[in-house]
C-alpha cells in the first residue's frame, strides 16, 4: 500500500511527466491540473497519443513525441527517438517547468 501512496504523491508533485506509451502513464490521473505530459510512442499506431484523451479530460498539457520506426513495433525491447525529437522532449520539459512557474516560454530552434 505504501508503494501506491508513494506513486500517487510522486505524480501529484510532478510539474512534468515524460514516459514511453504504456500502462505507467495511467498514473497521470493523479497529476495536478496544468502538468505537462510528454508521451513517446510509435507514430501511425492506434495506440500512439492514447493518453492525450486522459490529459485533455484532466486539463493537463499533452505533448506527443514519436519514436523511430522499428520493424518489431510493439515487440521492441528498446526504443529510439526519431532524429530531432530529443529537442522536442527538452523543449516540452523546459516549457512545462516555465508554464508551472508562470514564466514566458521561448522556443529555441538551435537546440
Amino acid at each position: 500500500l505504501e508503494f501506491i501512496m508513494d506513486t500517487i504523491r510522486l505524480f501529484q508533485s510532478a510539474d512534468v511527466v515524460v514516459g514511453v506509451h504504456g500502462a505507467s502513464l495511467a498514473n497521470i490521473a493523479f497529476a495536478n491540473v496544468g502538468t505537462t505530459v510528454v508521451e513517446m510512442g510509435l507514430e501511425g499506431l492506434s495506440q500512439a497519443s492514447h493518453y492525450r484523451h486522459l490529459s485533455q479530460a484532466l486539463d493537463l498539457h499533452h505533448v506527443d513525441v514519436f519514436l523511430a520506426k522499428d520493424a518489431r513495433s510493439l515487440g521492441a525491447v528498446g526504443v529510439t527517438l526519431r532524429e530531432g525529437e530529443l529537442e522536442s522532449v527538452v523543449e516540452a520539459v523546459v516549457g512545462g517547468l516555465k508554464r508551472r512557474k508562470g514564466e514566458e516560454i521561448e522556443h529555441h530552434s538551435e537546440l
